[in-house]
């Protein structure tokens, strides 16, 4: 759950911006910078008319430099993790992909659950989401961009970005568990869904 708080603060805020501050500045030019992170992967999505290109790059620099992580911002992030899990368990299907991964790969990352479990979530402070984001931020990153643009600008604009400092992480194939079968029941619910899953050959398998 860790990285998906650490998504969620990352665009509350910047150098001198407040999170209200840094929205305004977003809708101002009718643009907008999302964060969001996967088991293997942390991504920001930005959308914006071709005219405040520069503006909105020198926001991403700072975002990525200088994120605000204030402690209030995060006790709402948290508030709102914590409310997300409870949804996801009190639902017989979101319950069930939930819990689905760490029952079958276990302590490998792919078997974390991307909200964390409330203690999780309960226990995270700024040095956390601070700490996570340096080592995440240096990691090797990819920019793709689509509609209309200068490109010029636009490779200029991508120099201006921090540099990878770490090397890329490798992950090495989950384990699967050994056991057969996993039984889920929300309180007050009879079960739903039956999910049968099956490790099959990977993309790069010969044929």
């Amino acid at each position: 759950g860790l990285a998906t708080a650490t998504a969620s603060m990352l665009t509350k805020g910047a150098g001198r911006m407040g999170a209200t501050v840094y929205e305004n500045y977003l809708a101002d030019r009718a643009s907008s910078l999302i964060a969001s992170a996967g088991r293997q992967s942390f991504s920001l999505n930005l959308s914006m008319p071709e005219r405040f290109s520069a503006d909105i790059f020198r926001l991403l620099g700072e975002t990525l430099e200088s994120p605000s992580f204030q402690k209030d911002e995060l006790e709402r992030v948290k508030r709102n993790q914590l409310s997300a899990i409870k949804s996801a368990e009190d639902q017989p299907l979101s319950l069930a992909f939930r819990r689905i991964f760490p029952f079958l790969f276990g302590d490998h990352p792919y078997g974390y659950m991307k909200l964390g479990t409330p203690e999780s979530v309960e226990s995270f402070n700024v040095s956390q989401i601070k700490a996570f984001w340096q080592k995440q931020k240096a990691q090797p990153w990819v920019l793709a961009v689509c509609g209309h643009f200068d490109r010029e600008a636009i490779i200029e604009a991508a120099r201006t970005l921090p540099v990878p400092s770490a090397p890329g992480l490798e992950i090495q194939s989950p384990p699967w568990t050994a056991d057969k079968a996993l039984t889920l029941t929300p309180p007050g619910r009879p079960p739903h869904y039956h999910i049968l899953v099956f490790p099959t050959a990977s993309l790069s398998a010969a044929s």
